[in-house]
């Protein structure tokens, strides 16, 4: 099983000193194959909150949701990043040339730990999830 995996259910499941302390055991050259990962958790996480049903309203109320959620934190969220990033994954690809990558990364991270926290589903089967991330990554790199 690949180091950054661990890294990223670390993250997801809100372990910070264990992400911190193995993401330094991660390879830079891996780096690729975990950002590949990241989206596609991404899209998997979205398929589990959404399904099908992924309109611009829903969307809207989930980043309302987030807006509230993070109104206090120390780290800001940026509400219209994260809302590219879904409509993007719903097929408005054209709304990310508005976001930068690093924007981008961080909404996509932000979005997968809200939906973990929201779903005990999902806390209690976070490997069967990353699984299925990991599949979607390796068929995107086949069809490449």
């Amino acid at each position: 099983m690949p180091q950054y995996r661990e890294v990223l259910k670390a993250l997801v499941l809100g372990d910070l000193e264990t992400a911190n302390r193995l993401s330094g055991e991660v390879p830079d050259s891996d780096g690729a194959a975990y950002h590949d990962l990241v989206t596609a958790l991404f899209c998997v996480m979205l398929d589990h909150r959404f399904g099908s049903t992924a309109d611009h309203a829903s969307i809207l109320v989930f980043v309302n949701e987030m807006r509230n959620d993070y109104r206090h934190a120390d780290s800001a969220i940026k509400p219209l990043a994260i809302e590219a990033t879904i409509r993007a994954f719903r097929g408005e690809e054209d709304l990310l040339n508005e976001v930068t990558p690093e924007d981008t990364l961080a909404a996509r991270y932000q979005v997968i730990r809200k939906i973990v926290l929201q779903s005990e589903d999902a806390q209690q089967n976070i490997d069967r999830y990353l699984s299925e991330a990991q599949d979607l990554s390796k068929q995107w790199s086949e069809e490449a």
